[in-house]
């Protein structure tokens, strides 16, 4: 009720709302776990033509993370999937790896490997981090054949791989 009095009275001001705004707003929905609130306010972002930015995924994916719902993750995968090919704004690194992070925490093998396949097509490079998440998922996932094969992609594509990289790629090879 307060939240919607102020939206209220910035618009009796004359002051719209900005992707700041919006991404309180998705924080505070988030953080009270209002999946349908934080959706909505998603929506009017695209509805008043702003562009969802870095913060505005990290927070749905806290959201994603936290309900454990498989869904809420493919839909943003599918979002996000259509933003990157327009909003320069999106196309992070770090977005991809907390992307990634959060289909490992689901187990959702299929939207990580997605995740990768799409930072190649935007031209958004895979860091260690990125590879080692990866390396790691597929260890989880008893699939000791497909890490190999992508620590070799991480070795073609020149990415240097770092301790922890190594560490994953032994765990996945103990499994």
């Amino acid at each position: 009720e307060k939240v919607q009095g102020l939206l209220k009275e910035m618009e009796k001001r004359e002051i719209v709302p900005s992707i700041v705004t919006y991404n309180t707003l998705i924080n505070l929905w988030v953080n009270q776990n209002q999946l349908e609130l934080m959706w909505r306010d998603f929506k009017k972002i695209k509805e008043q033509n702003l562009e969802p930015d870095v913060l505005t995924y990290t927070t749905i994916l806290k959201a994603a993370k936290a309900s454990h719902n498989t869904s809420c993750l493919r839909d943003i995968f599918w979002t996000l999937q259509e933003d990157v090919q327009e909003n320069q704004n999106v196309r992070s690194e770090h977005l991809f790896n907390i992307f990634i992070e959060s289909a490992f925490k689901q187990s959702n093998l299929e939207v990580a490997e997605n995740a990768l396949r799409l930072m190649r097509k935007i031209s958004v490079k895979p860091s260690p981090q990125t590879y080692g998440i990866l390396i790691k998922f597929y260890g989880q996932e008893n699939k000791l054949n497909q890490a190999l094969d992508l620590f070799k992609v991480m070795i073609e594509d020149q990415v240097q791989p770092s301790e922890v990289t190594f560490g994953c790629l032994l765990d996945a090879c103990v499994r």
